[in-house]
């Protein structure tokens, strides 16, 4: 992906961050893009590969997501591999048999 000046993405800052409200995101416009970083208006630089903002030395304030709408999937996603996981357990469960088992496996790999 490549970000370019002016552009606006969706800003939400990690729940555990007390400088801002974790359930509301923000639009922030990218002021200006080196090799590693991107400067955002809100303050804060994203590494333009993970779209972290940087912490300097502390843990991460916050991720950018391309769009409101992106974050919303990606929150969708979570949940779902959430639901998944309590699903899973250390034995097979008897009613899936290997081609099914491999089909999963080619999902979760990218491969499909």
């Amino acid at each position: 992906m490549k970000l370019t000046i002016g552009q606006k993405l969706y800003y939400v800052p990690y729940r555990w961050s007390y400088h801002s409200d974790p359930n509301e995101g923000t639009v922030v416009a990218v002021k200006k893009i080196g090799r590693r970083w991107a400067t955002l208006d809100n303050n804060h630089r994203i590494d333009i590969e993970t779209m972290q903002a940087d912490g300097n030395g502390y843990s991460s304030p916050g991720m950018c997501y391309l769009s409101k709408v992106a974050y919303e999937k990606e929150i969708e996603a979570d949940s779902a591999w959430k639901e998944l996981n309590g699903h899973l357990t250390i034995s097979r469960p008897k009613h899936l048999n290997a081609e099914q088992i491999r089909v999963m496996i080619k999902i979760i790999n990218g491969e499909q």
